[in-house]
């Protein structure tokens, strides 16, 4: 969930922009280079809490070290 945030948020200006036919598109052929820098700063600009009151800060730093050591 964490990275689907982020992708929103990364693609947030272009999405408003697109009906919904060619925002389907546009989310099932997303680029095939991710900069994994601007994702991460991207989904740390979101603000929120999870169910089990886990810091997003600790679910945001695991996902980060899995995704870019990956």
């Amino acid at each position: 969930m964490v990275m689907c945030t982020g992708i929103l948020r990364m693609y947030e200006d272009i999405l408003r922009r697109l009906d919904f036919i060619h925002l389907a598109q546009f989310l099932t052929r997303l680029p095939d280079i991710i900069s994994c820098d601007e994702l991460f700063d991207c989904i740390s600009q979101i603000r929120m809490t999870t169910g089990d009151k886990q810091r997003f800060s600790q679910v945001f730093a695991c996902c980060r070290e899995q995704f870019c050591n990956s």
